[in-house]
């Protein structure tokens, strides 16, 4: 599976959460936060594609805390390729484990 950074405009709009903190996530997607989204509304953002396909989105949205504190984020996109990278962590109780 080839997740790649999107650097194009993304029109998204919250359809469910990812579970974990940035660093977390950064991990899992294999890069930083690299979306320029609302400062006002939006800390850290992520924008890619899985195989060519997407885009994708993962953000946080009017709150917050210390980075390390943060552990769940709005997602936009195929939830089936969002279970494929997060796996439980996707709607779960449980922040990633890695």
């Amino acid at each position: 599976m080839e997740i790649a950074k999107y650097d194009d405009f993304v029109q998204s709009s919250y359809q469910f959460t990812v579970k974990g903190t940035p660093n977390q996530i950064a991990e899992v997607l294999g890069f930083p936060s690299n979306y320029d989204d609302d400062a006002s509304k939006v800390k850290n953002s992520w924008a890619f594609t899985v195989d060519g396909a997407g885009p994708f989105a993962i953000w946080d949205y009017k709150t917050f805390p210390e980075d390390d504190e943060r552990t769940e984020f709005s997602a936009f996109g195929d939830k089936e390729v969002f279970k494929r990278i997060f796996g439980p962590n996707l709607d779960a109780n449980e922040v990633i484990k890695k």
